[in-house]
């Protein structure tokens, strides 16, 4: 019960200094957001496919990673 209570604080702890990095206002003499470049298509790219593959997951991906596991786990 007291590592679930410490572990609980010290998530809360990063929600909060993460909260405040994020939608808080930047110190003076920086600017708020980037620009987008070339450098973040792979990325995006990543993105949409894991957002692809929650919902369809093609069967030969299916077969692939099937394999994979029976591989690993050694059946």
């Amino acid at each position: 019960m007291v590592i679930v209570l410490l572990s609980v604080a010290l998530f809360g702890g990063f929600i909060y200094r993460l909260t405040g990095i994020v939608w808080s206002t930047p110190p003076e003499g920086i600017g708020q957001g980037e620009d987008w470049h070339i450098g973040q298509l792979p990325l995006a790219l990543s993105v949409f496919a894991l957002v692809w593959m929650g919902f369809y997951l093609p069967a030969q991906v299916e077969t692939l990673l099937q394999r994979a596991s029976d591989v690993v786990i050694q059946r």
